[in-house]
């Protein structure tokens, strides 16, 4: 097939994975990648603008972008998948939804080449989605994971930001650096981290205490076994979007599909039973039924945002 052809291909619609297709995109990586770049950049520019959410239904060609330009390692994606980070919760929840958490710590990690400052950018600041932080530190977890960055310098990093962190249990920060210790399992963060806990500004239903500490004990082995699709670069572009485009084609009244009831450490998708809803559909942006007053999507609706994916 000519570039041309792939890219008329990859538009859509598509109600399976066109693993042909990617392959054959693949091949021609160096002719596709300006026309993936261009597309995803109009998707952004638009996306980013936009006062509220626009139809694009139509097209798929971007979300192919999304993940054959992180497949690709291309660098230049970088900033697009950074802008998009950025955006209103509202508008991120609507494009993006369970891509972030899911999919966007691989697309950050292969593509950012190094520059690790935006990511830590990002983490910092907290008038953005505590979920893009989340998939930042995340990125900067699997940057580390993956050999390309020293542990030991995160860590630093990560001891010098909690010295001016507000210590009340309000501040995501000390759960988020928890969540980070459980992949890296870095001693230099220990004390902080007992401190935190005894002072109750972790969330221990993400991570406890215990697991940390026996993280700890055998430091090499754990974070070698934490070397999973969880923490990797985006190295397939079909498998780590099959939970998307099974999504893409979910009638609209069903449940969100997220990439964590899709894929596990061995990438082994299941087929999909017959959906019959246990009880009366709790939205997204509803108050979570456990009584902890924040909305579902920020409470029980992600269990343990750690969990291996």
């Amino acid at each position: 097939m000519t570039p041309e052809a792939i890219i008329e291909a990859l538009d859509g619609p598509h109600k399976t994975v066109p693993t042909d297709l990617l392959h054959a995109a693949t091949e021609q990586q160096a002719a596709l990648t300006e026309p993936l770049l261009a597309s995803l950049a109009q998707w952004v520019d638009k996306t980013v603008s936009s006062d509220a959410a626009w139809d694009d239904q139509a097209s798929m060609l971007p979300d192919f972008a999304l993940y054959l330009l992180a497949q690709f390692r291309e660098p230049r994606a970088y900033p697009l998948y950074l802008r998009l980070c950025r955006l209103p919760e509202d508008l991120s929840d609507y494009w993006l939804g369970d891509i972030l958490l899911g999919n966007m710590p691989a697309f950050l990690a292969s593509t950012c080449a190094g520059d690790l400052e935006p990511l830590k950018a990002l983490v910092m600041d907290a008038s953005v989605n505590e979920w893009a932080r989340w998939a930042a530190l995340n990125a900067l977890n699997t940057v580390a994971i993956q050999g390309d960055v020293e542990a030991d310098a995160i860590a630093e990093w990560l001891l010098q930001l909690a010295e001016h962190q507000a210590r009340d249990a309000g501040n995501l920060f000390w759960t988020m650096l928890a969540g980070t210790q459980y992949d890296l399992a870095l001693p230099a963060l220990m004390p902080v981290l007992r401190q935190a806990y005894a002072d109750r500004l972790v969330d221990s239903q993400h991570v406890s205490l215990a697991e940390l500490e026996l993280a700890v004990e055998d430091a090499t082995t754990h974070r070698l076994s934490r070397s999973t699709p969880h923490n990797d670069y985006l190295r397939d572009a079909g498998r780590a979007m099959e939970w998307l485009i099974e999504a893409r084609n979910r009638p609209d009244d069903e449940d969100s599909f997220s990439p964590d009831e899709v894929f596990g450490d061995e990438f082994d998708y299941p087929a999909p039973d017959t959906y019959v809803r246990p009880a009366p559909k709790i939205g997204r942006n509803d108050p979570c039924p456990c009584g902890s007053g924040r909305k579902h999507k920020k409470c029980c609706l992600n269990a343990d945002p750690f969990a291996e994916a």
